[in-house]
């Protein structure tokens, strides 16, 4: 059995893709969890908060995804594939459908929230470990895994909540890959794909 709060949450991601994020009220998120209003306040006490839960919700699935596809993958081109399919095109996708997502990235009591940051950091590390077999090629350039995974982790969230047109998406999503390919194997041992 699910926990109330994950019971919110799984409703409000229901709701939002109902009704969409804006639209959706606190008494629609509790008529979809079957809770009571005071329920849903006693547990999230804002429409903040239950956006920044589904959101943490969201990513850390997501990971998971990327994580259990990354077993079958032979290169790290083949990994970069799946984590930006994961982590940036679904995303990216889903916030050109609607439009209202955007001004989420505005809102500091969302992107500040506790689920969201501990998302932000699950990736962080994430994309630290899968650079660390190239730790001396981005020495090289100056680099730490840790360092480069923080401004791939900045420049995928740019990407995916940016209203770029998707041929704008795509050609910033292929320069990502090929700016990660060149610095973990070196220009001599990158070849396109």
């Amino acid at each position: 059995m699910i926990d109330t709060k994950t019971k919110i949450i799984v409703a409000a991601l229901e709701a939002f893709k109902r009704y969409s994020i804006q639209r959706t009220t606190m008494a629609d998120i509790a008529s979809e969890a079957k809770l009571s209003r005071q329920t849903l306040y006693a547990t999230l006490g804002s429409k903040e908060e239950v956006v920044a839960e589904v959101i943490g919700y969201a990513s850390m699935d997501s990971l998971q995804a990327t994580k259990t596809r990354l077993v079958e993958c032979k290169s790290l081109s083949e990994q970069l594939d799946v984590f930006f399919e994961e982590t940036i095109v679904i995303p990216y996708e889903y916030i050109q459908k609607n439009a209202s997502c955007i001004d989420i990235w505005g809102n500091n009591e969302i992107v500040g929230h506790r689920a969201v940051v501990e998302a932000r950091q699950a990736y962080y590390l994430f994309i630290s470990q899968l650079l660390l077999p190239y730790t001396t090629k981005l020495g090289e350039a100056g680099q730490s895994p840790a360092e480069f995974a923080k401004f791939i982790l900045f420049v995928c969230e740019q990407l995916k909540t940016a209203p770029n047109p998707r041929e704008i998406f795509d050609a910033h999503l292929r320069s990502l890959k090929v700016t990660i390919m060149i610095m973990a194997l070196g220009r001599d041992q990158y070849t396109p794909d």
